[in-house]
């Protein structure tokens, strides 16, 4: 056991080669630069992770329930059925009256009809389907009834039957 000790020592104790010292040097330099890049990655992460979400004028306010229905799709060949709930959110307070109107109501319905029937049920069942669908019952429901100030869609209850 002594002897192994004094090997380390002796080991120890020998000078480095220049070849040695730089590989040296640039392993600190790589694992400091590294640590301090890693440190200011998870500080702008944790930083914007942690800002509250700002609140604009384009925030619902009150939201337009639908009752669930069922619409046939677009598919060829086989029939196919969309069962679907929406709620519709509007940048409307519910204190300056109520938006839904039975008139209201029925171009809401028309609107959402019109759009789901011309969909097929593939291009529905992917989340990204379902993103698109959204967005354009919303740009069509702005564009046909613009006193509702409409913000989002919501889905309540999404069923395709083939």
């Amino acid at each position: 056991m002594g002897n192994a000790i004094a090997c380390f020592y002796c080991m120890e104790q020998q000078p480095q080669s220049g070849q040695q010292k730089s590989r040296v040097k640039t392993f600190v330099i790589v694992s400091l630069s590294a640590a301090v890049l890693l440190s200011i990655g998870c500080y702008l992460y944790f930083r914007i992770q942690s800002r509250p979400t700002p609140v604009t004028s384009q925030s619902v306010l009150s939201v337009i329930h639908l009752e669930p229905f069922v619409v046939n799709l677009a598919d060829n060949g086989e029939p196919a059925y969309l069962r679907i709930g929406i709620d519709i959110g509007t940048a409307r307070h519910a204190s300056e009256g109520n938006p839904a109107t039975p008139t209201s109501m029925a171009v809401i319905r028309d609107t959402v009809l019109e759009v789901l029937t011309a969909h097929k049920s593939d291009g529905l069942s992917t989340p990204d389907g379902k993103k698109v669908l959204k967005e354009v019952v919303l740009q069509r429901l702005q564009a046909r009834a613009p006193e509702l100030n409409a913000r989002e869609v919501y889905f309540t209850e999404f069923l395709i039957q083939k």
